[in-house]
């Protein structure tokens, strides 16, 4: 017995001695649990289960610090149970669905076409073609079909295949002017009314997330009428009490409960058929559940109550008084919530893993299930802003061949006529040809002559005012440097005075 910590069984068995003032430690016979479940797989112990084991350990001794399960076949052999301590009510456990939603990029891009089949998305994209071909085909053969006819831009297929999809969005703009065109506007508006309501009551449906236990699978009647696998744990009440209520259903029996829970896990079997507070302990150990990947789901199936195990004896050992005493004390330690606390601490000084507080947080990340989430929601948006990038694309493309095509075509006089500029004060002396231009009558050519000479007038008068400001600087600083010229507070104005 670990002195430190013995478990709650021993806890709650010293408690109890405490309280009637009796002692137990002087004799016992400590038996590993799991070696014994694994001698009950072998063939030396075919036939014999929990049940026989509790028949002779109440005979050989007083009490049987245990969990056992109280079940009438049991009490028929004589063997008593004092108050529980343990829950051993028969629960289902599984391995955790998959959420698609947040492993699934596509799921996220594309959450926005759920509510249609790609099938149904095809005749939509074939209704909309083929409706906005015939109705051109319709204004060519009679051109007083739609009032649009009359503007040439709107005369070509694709505009009209474009305005049939608009309708789809609940934008008509055709404007027809026949009785033909008005009858097939009106099947073409109700058919977007019909599929434009559809889409939006489906896409509600959809993307409002309602979170389902485990495929519906809500009791064992369930999951034995669906024939899914089931693993028990050889010898326990919970497989004794499944196997006789389903004697057809094809069981996996497990020799321990930690095959048992590795058996869900590594999908040996679909569903583990355990006890409340043996799930209770077990979920938060790696060895039985590392990954938090398994989850009890449905109902309990039987309401069973586990504890320690007397012999029923009135006169010969007198062993019933032991149960009387036990069933008081421990009766007494549940009121005054000892019994609560061992199992706080059980549970705290066995727990290396907390799934609890894991699901919690990812039910906090996920949000309300009743509200749309911007995962549910981003394709559409990723959607609708590519394919604005794509217009904007095309409007930068057009623009910028318009203006490749307008450089080609035209010729800009007034960069010829800089350039004959640039010629003359390049130092060459020789007057520029300046009305040379293909194709230009003479006046033109002496307009532009009498520009360009105006232009070298002006530029000869700047050029002669920066020559005579250049030597006045000159001259300034020659006699700054001589001491006879200082400059006064205004920087305009000069002073000359005797040295």
């Amino acid at each position: 017995i670990d002195e430190e910590y013995p478990g709650i069984a021993i806890e709650i068995m010293d408690e109890a001695c405490r309280l009637a003032g009796c002692t137990w430690r002087d004799s016992f016979y400590a038996l590993n649990i799991e070696t014994f479940q694994e001698k009950l797989s072998s063939p030396d112990f075919a036939g014999i289960g929990f049940t026989e084991f509790f028949d002779w350990s109440t005979n050989a001794y007083d009490i049987t610090v245990t969990f056992a399960t109280d079940l009438l076949q049991r009490r028929k052999l004589g063997i008593s149970f004092p108050e529980h301590w343990f829950e051993s009510d028969i629960i289902m456990v599984a391995k955790k669905e998959k959420d698609s939603k947040n492993n699934k990029f596509l799921y996220i891009l594309f959450a926005w076409s759920n509510p249609f089949s790609v099938g149904v998305w095809i005749m939509i994209g074939i209704t909309i073609l083929l409706s906005g071909f015939i109705y051109w085909i319709m204004e060519k053969i009679d051109p007083e079909t739609d009032q649009i006819c009359s503007q040439k831009e709107y005369l070509s297929p694709a505009m009209h295949t474009f305005l049939a999809a608009q309708s789809f969005t609940g934008h008509f703009e055709f404007k027809p002017r026949t009785h033909a065109a008005r009858l097939f506007s009106l099947s073409l508006s109700f058919w977007a009314l019909v599929i434009g309501a559809s889409y939006t009551a489906n896409l509600a449906s959809f993307l409002v997330v309602t979170k389902m236990d485990s495929d519906t699978i809500d009791t064992v009647e369930t999951a034995v009428r669906k024939g899914l696998r089931l693993c028990t744990v050889k010898g326990f009440a919970s497989e004794a009490v499944v196997m006789k209520r389903f004697p057809n259903t094809k069981f996996v029996r497990r020799s321990t409960e930690l095959t048992l829970y590795q058996g869900v896990r590594e999908e040996i079997c679909d569903i583990a058929i355990t006890q409340r507070d043996s799930w209770r302990t077990y979920q938060q150990l790696p060895a039985f559940n590392g990954d938090c990947d398994l989850e009890w789901i449905g109902r309990q199936y039987a309401d069973l109550s586990s504890g320690f195990a007397t012999r029923s004896d009135a006169g010969h050992l007198c062993t019933s008084l032991i149960t009387e005493v036990l069933d008081i004390h421990i009766k007494s330690m549940r009121e005054s919530g000892f019994i609560d606390d061992a199992w706080e601490r059980s549970i705290a000084r066995q727990r290396t893993i907390d799934c609890q507080a894991r699901d919690i947080e990812e039910e906090s990340g996920d949000g309300n299930n009743e509200t749309l989430g911007l995962i549910d929601t981003a394709g559409v948006f990723i959607t609708h802003f590519f394919l604005v990038g794509i217009s904007l694309i095309m409007v930068f493309w057009k623009r910028q061949r318009k203006q490749w095509s307008q450089t080609d075509t035209t010729v800009d006089p007034g960069k010829t006529l800089m350039k004959s500029f640039q010629n003359q004060n390049s130092g060459t002396g020789e007057t520029p040809r300046i009305g040379t231009f293909s194709n230009k009558s003479q006046n033109e050519d002496r307009e532009v002559s009498s520009v360009a000479a105006d232009i070298r007038a002006q530029q000869r008068v700047l050029m002669e005012q920066n020559r005579n400001l250049s030597i006045k600087y000159e001259e300034l600083a020659k006699l700054m440097d001589r001491g006879i010229v200082k400059t006064g507070d205004e920087s305009d104005k000069f002073y000359e005075f005797e040295v």
